[in-house]
This record gives C-alpha cells, sequence and structure tokens, in this order.
C-alpha cells in the first residue's frame, strides 16, 4: 500500500490492512489491532530485540541531542523552544509533562 492509500483509508476511517471501520482514535479495526498485538507478543516471546537497541547507537545519539540542545538554551523534549530561566525545559512541555504526571498519579490510584 502507498501513502496516498494510506491516508486516503485514514481520512475516512478505514482499517488499511482489511478495509473495515477502523475503531475510534485508532488507524486499524479491532481485529487487525488483536492480530497486532498478538503478532508482537509471539515475537516478543521468542526472544526478537531489534538489533538498532543492542548496539546503544539510540541511546548515544538522543544523549547528544539532549546535550546540544541543553547548551543552545533550546528545550531537550521538543527542540523548539527557547527555557524558561531556572529550568530545563519549556513553559509548553512542562505544561504537559506535568499534566500527563498528574493523571498518572490518578489512574494508579484507581
Amino acid at each position: 500500500m502507498n501513502k496516498e492509500t494510506y491516508a486516503l483509508y485514514k481520512k475516512y476511517n478505514l482499517c488499511p490492512d482489511c478495509g473495515n471501520k477502523s475503531m475510534k482514535g485508532n488507524v486499524f479495526c479491532f481485529t487487525c489491532l488483536s492480530y497486532r498485538s498478538e503478532y508482537d507478543k509471539e515475537r516478543r516471546d521468542k526472544g526478537y530485540i531489534r538489533p538498532d537497541r543492542l548496539d546503544g547507537r539510540r541511546k548515544e545519539y538522543n544523549h547528544a541531542r539532549y546535550e546540544r540542545l541543553k547548551a543552545l538554551g533550546m528545550c531537550p523534549y521538543c527542540g523548539q523552544r527557547k527555557v524558561t530561566e531556572g529550568y530545563s525545559t519549556c513553559p509548553v512541555c512542562r505544561k504537559k509533562r506535568t499534566y500527563y504526571q498528574r493523571t498518572r498519579k490518578v489512574e494508579s490510584r484507581n
């Protein structure tokens, strides 16, 4: 499937795998999503590990990016806005992070 067809399916809320109506807030339908979930679980159980995560290159790249942006005075999370004095992130990312942590705390209490 090419990008244009995929975008068309997504625009009309159709599953790109089978063409059925997709689940709300998701690209795929329930059947295809559950199939993909089972497939991924089997791959993890068999010990499949992605090679790009074994050698640590991704971790090194992310660390270098974080340090570079921090040295420039830019937000290390979004890389788009200047940091606020006294903080290491921009106000937008800080607000998002605070909201995320509060919702996780509320969910864990239930």
